[in-house]
Parts: structure tokens; sequence; C-alpha cells
């Protein structure tokens, strides 16, 4: 995109962490901004952080796995911004352990999150995008579906298979997608709410940063 500027971004799990600090820079380019998070109390207090910001900010809560909210969610981002520019598909969750010590639900949860979610923020905001002059999709994934790591089963799942819905525009070269994009990226080392809500042994929290 050759500017931020008056562009809307729709930003998932955007109440904490990775996805706050993205929806601050995003504001800071001068993007207006729709939150998207399922914890309704956080999305209210972050609001707070963007009043100084002069950018239209709607809230919107959502559980990105649940895929009849998601397909509505975006004419109630139509409806607050009039258009939509840039998806951040960032909403993630986690589980600790062993293949064996991890259950079925738990992997459930996992792929319904951080696959499923971006898959289906793709789906429900890919027609919108397609009418605007530049528009972009970012889905965040993990280092973790690289390199692997021990305990991490479920969560070094997923991001192999980030870069797969990353692909709903034509091909680079095309005409059409001169001004229309997508893209997987794996940030690094981070403190992020992940780690709080991930569920590990024993049902005690993860202590390791998502990467």
């Amino acid at each position: 995109m050759n500017t931020l500027v008056n562009r809307t971004a729709v930003v998932t799990g955007a109440a904490s962490g990775i996805g706050k600090a993205l929806a601050h820079r995003l504001a800071r380019e001068g993007c207006h901004l729709a939150l998207v998070d399922i914890d309704g109390e956080a999305l209210e207090r972050a609001r707070g952080e963007f009043a100084s910001t002069g950018r239209t900010v709607s809230l919107h809560v959502a559980n990105v796995a649940d895929r009849a909210r998601m397909l509505a969610l975006p004419e109630e981002v139509l409806a607050a911004h009039g258009h939509v520019h840039l998806l951040v598909n960032n909403a993630g969750v986690s589980v600790a352990g062993r293949f064996e010590e991890v259950g079925l639900e738990d992997l459930d949860w996992i792929f319904g999150v951080n696959f499923w979610g971006m898959v289906h923020g793709c789906k429900a905001f890919l027609p919108h995008l397609r009418r605007e002059p530049e528009a972009h999709i970012v889905n965040l994934c993990s280092s973790f579906g690289l390199l692997g790591f021990a305990g991490k089963t479920g969560y070094s799942a997923r991001p192999r298979r980030a870069s797969s819905p990353a692909e709903p525009f034509p091909p680079t070269g095309s005409r059409a997608a001169s001004s229309k994009a997508s893209g997987a990226t794996p940030p690094g080392s981070s403190s992020d709410s992940i780690i709080i809500s991930s569920i590990g042994w024993h049902g005690c929290h993860l202590t390791c940063p998502r990467r």
C-alpha cells in the first residue's frame, strides 16, 4: 500500500500484546481502526489509549473461531468506517504439552483460533478488500512453525500452514495485483497475553513468550 493515511485497518487479537501494539503503530501512521478481540472488557480498556490519536476507532467483540460471527463482522466494520483496506489476522492461542499430553479438544481450540480464525478473517473480508484501489492482508504466524519447539506440538503445527491462505490476491506481476497484496509474517520474541491465556501442564500458565 502506498499510504496508510485515512485507511481503515481491522486487527484481530487487538486488546493486548502484539495486536494492540500493531494497532498503535497503524494509528500513528494514519489508520482508522476496527479492533477485534474476544475480551470485550480488555477492548474497552484499550479504547482509551487511542483517544488522543484523532482516529476513528470501533470495537468488535468476536471469537475468530466462530465462523458465523466472523462472516457477520465486515458489515459492522463497514457500518462504522465505510471502507476496509487492511486486515491483520493476529489473534492466537497456545497450549503447552507433549503430543500425548495434549487433548484433542485442546488441538481443536488451537486450530480453531490460530488456523480457522485466519481463514475466517480472509474469507469474510476479501470481497470487501477487493473493492478498494489498495488493500492488504497480513497473517501473523510463528517461527515455531519453522523451528519446532519441545512441548509445543499443537502451536507449532498451525504456522506451517499460515502462508496458504495468504494468497487471496492475484500473483505478483498481474495487473490486478499491483495495488493489492497479502503475506504471512512471523514476529520475533515478545511479551504477549498469549502467555497468560496459554494452557500449560496441569493447567499452569505457560512462561515462554510467544514467538
